[in-house]
């Protein structure tokens, strides 16, 4: 961006050396405005940026989430020790894994799991069955489902092609 203002001085050279006609300035509002824009311009971030940052911001003022808290998460991912859920105990999923009949049955994901390995699982407590199955996460989309329509879909295919994507 080419800059408008000066580095160093001020708008109005007679008013900065006091050289002012009269000891009157007429150009107290304009200076205020140069000023501005030159704090603005020493930043050297480009108009989109700051429009990008004040969006960012009143997101996070919006969810009362202090910026040390931004900056801790930023550092866990970039670490390896953050991960994002595809989705929330609670949510519904098909699947006909473990069933021998090949039918998607609904389920519902009771608790998110990271292996000794590593690894991420997540269990699923299909009705009327009382007992959970664990699924590894790189599943979703391939065996695990989050709507009937993706499952029977995928299911298809594996018919028609012979086996699991």
């Amino acid at each position: 961006m080419e800059r408008i203002t000066k580095p160093e001085g001020s708008y109005c050279d007679d008013c900065a050396t006091g050289k002012e006609k009269n000891n009157y300035c007429s150009c107290d509002e304009e200076i205020a405005m140069y000023e501005r824009l030159k704090a603005y311009e020493n930043t050297e971030l480009e108009p989109e940026i700051c429009a990008e940052y004040k969006t960012f911001e009143d997101e996070a003022v919006s969810k009362s989430v202090p910026f040390k808290r931004i900056v801790e998460l930023m550092n866990a991912e970039a670490q390896g020790r953050l991960v994002t859920l595809p989705c929330e105990v609670g949510t519904e999923v098909w699947s006909a894994l473990p069933f021998t009949d090949n039918v998607p049955r609904k389920g519902y994901i009771t608790a998110f799991l990271v292996g000794e390995n590593g690894a991420y699982s997540f269990y699923v407590s299909f009705d009327p069955e009382p007992v959970s199955t664990e699924f590894l996460m790189q599943n979703i989309g391939k065996t695990v489902f989050f709507t009937l329509a993706e499952a029977m879909y995928v299911q298809s295919l594996t018919e028609v092609v012979g086996c699991i994507f």
